[in-house]
C-alpha cells in the first residue's frame, strides 16, 4: 500500500512526459521520475545489496586491473623526460633520442598576436564581454512589453 502511494507520482510524471505540450516541461518530467524512483530504491534499501554485488565483482577484476595499472605506470617512464620528474635517474627516463630541430615552430604574425592577446591581455576581453552582456540584458528588458491582456 505504501509503495503504491509512493510510486504513483512516478507513474503520473511518466505519463506527463508524453502529454506535456511545453518542451521544457516534457524534459523536466523525466528528472522528476528519476528522483522519485531513486527515492523509492533508497527507501527499499536495494541500493545496499546492489553495492555489495558490485563490490564482489570488483574483487575478481582486481588482479587484472593491477597488472594493467603497473604496465601504464611503467610506460610513463618511457614517455616522460627527466625535466618533468627531476628525482628520477637519467638512465630510466631518457630512453628516447629527441631531435629538437623538428620541435621549433615558426609562428605567423596573427598567431603571435593571438597568443599575446589571449595570455597576457585576457582581462581586456573579459571586461568588454561583461559590458556587452549587460547591454544585451538591458535591450531585452527595454523591449519587453508587459501587457495584462495575453492572447493564447
Amino acid at each position: 500500500m505504501i509503495l503504491s502511494v509512493l510510486s504513483s507520482p512516478a507513474l503520473v510524471y511518466g505519463l506527463m512526459v508524453a502529454r506535456a505540450k511545453n518542451p521544457v516541461h516534457s524534459v523536466s518530467f523525466p528528472i522528476l521520475v528519476f528522483r522519485d524512483t531513486s527515492g523509492l530504491l533508497i527507501l527499499l534499501g536495494s541500493y545496499r545489496s546492489y553495492c555489495s554485488e558490485i563490490h564482489e565483482k570488483v574483487l575478481h577484476y582486481l588482479p587484472v586491473s593491477g597488472i594493467i595499472g603497473l604496465i601504464l605506470w611503467w610506460e610513463m617512464f618511457f614517455i616522460l623526460d627527466n625535466e618533468t620528474i627531476p628525482l628520477l635517474p637519467t638512465h630510466t627516463t631518457s630512453l628516447r633520442y629527441t631531435v629538437y630541430a623538428g620541435k621549433v615552430q615558426s609562428w605567423t604574425n596573427l598567431e603571435t598576436l593571438g597568443n599575446l592577446l589571449y595570455t597576457y591581455y585576457s582581462v581586456w576581453f573579459l571586461v568588454p564581454s561583461l559590458i556587452l552582456l549587460v547591454a544585451m540584458i538591458g535591450a531585452i528588458v527595454l523591449t519587453i512589453h508587459r501587457t495584462t491582456k495575453v492572447k493564447r
